[in-house]
């Protein structure tokens, strides 16, 4: 049986350098204004990052609730 070069040889995929495609990336998400987190995750983080910053203990007190309504604007 003979083969040609063609049909033994195969194309290796595409590589790009290192870099690249984590700034093609970075600039896809930059020009979306489809939010990456949703939004009740992003409000329990947002919670939790009023209480470490108030210094209190790992719960969150309804003040800090409160605080946290009131950055997002909400009443």
């Amino acid at each position: 049986m003979d083969m040609t070069n063609q049909e033994t040889c195969t194309k290796n995929p595409y590589r790009f350098r290192p870099g690249t495609t984590s700034l093609g990336e970075i600039i896809k998400y930059q020009k979306s204004t489809k939010p990456v987190i949703k939004k009740p995750p992003f409000q329990r983080l947002d919670t939790n990052l009023c209480t470490l910053h108030a210094k209190e203990s790992k719960q969150s007190l309804p003040k800090d609730i409160q605080l946290a309504r009131r950055i997002r604007g909400e009443n």
